[in-house]
């Protein structure tokens, strides 16, 4: 239970990570190269999808074992171990994912992208 907890808060934190870099342009960026720029943002975009869909995955992938396999006449031994399988799995995806954002961390550092907020839109009152 606790694990699937994790599951579902890296997934949703990844995802937000993923609509963060997925709003960023270049034009936001002039002393950066356009072809830098989107491959820095092809990099970090590829670490959150893959962790982002990894963790919502193992949660619905889980729960099918769980709840599909014995009425389907799947023996407990065998769900247990597909369980520690996709737990294994899970945790080896996780770790891919951390390499390749590190990755997307040191280029954007090279870069020089400052990643600020965005002002919210202005509203004119009448």
């Amino acid at each position: 239970m606790l694990l699937d907890v994790l599951a579902l808060v890296f997934g949703i934190w990844l995802t937000i990570r993923k609509l963060d870099v997925r709003r960023r342009e270049a034009s936001d960026h002039p002393d950066v190269p356009s072809a830098e720029f989107e491959r820095w943002k092809a990099m970090a975009l590829g670490a959150y999808n893959l962790g982002s869909l990894g963790c919502f995955a193992k949660l619905g992938i889980d729960y099918l074992l769980q709840l599909g396999g014995p009425r389907v006449g799947v023996p407990w031994a065998v769900i247990r171990v597909g369980g520690a399988g996709l737990f294994v799995a899970w945790v080896v995806l996780l770790v891919a994912v951390w390499v390749q954002a590190h990755r997307a961390k040191k280029l954007q550092e090279k870069l020089g992208l400052q990643l600020l907020p965005k002002a919210a839109p202005e509203v004119e009152k009448g």
